[in-house]
């Protein structure tokens, strides 16, 4: 049966990948293009922002299996981990709020859509 997906989970899972490419990309292609002093600089801001990079890569994997599994619980944590991003590196806040409030959203919707879903197994129930 086909189970129908949260949409704005899988925009804030899109974003989340799209911003963790960009990241790591970044960051990680500065050191290797580097040379030099200006190698030590950058092996040093990518220690900087290394548990931004972890959190949110927490945060995109929680992202990706709530919305695969349609579950609230991972999207939950998902928010919660795109938070910990933001406090960790509060200069990349405008990067992730996006996917913060996306996931947030996502959690309440899933579980209304779970209540919904409780409402019509009761009425199926008591209606046989």
């Amino acid at each position: 049966m086909y189970q129908k997906r949260n949409r704005l989970a899988s925009i804030s899972a899109f974003l989340g990948i799209l911003y963790l490419s960009y990241v790591f990309q970044h960051f990680y292609g500065a050191v290797s293009e580097s040379s030099g002093s200006s190698q030590v600089g950058a092996i040093l801001a990518t220690a900087y922002v290394t548990p931004h990079m972890v959190a949110t890569l927490m945060a995109v994997i929680m992202n990706v299996l709530g919305w695969q599994m349609s579950m609230r619980g991972f999207m939950l944590a998902a928010g919660i981990l795109y938070a910990v991003g933001i406090a960790v590196f509060p200069l990349y806040t405008p990067f992730l709020i996006i996917q913060t409030i996306l996931s947030f959203i996502a959690y309440g919707q899933l579980k209304q859509e779970e209540l919904r879903n409780q409402q019509d197994n009761r009425r199926d129930i008591t209606s046989n």
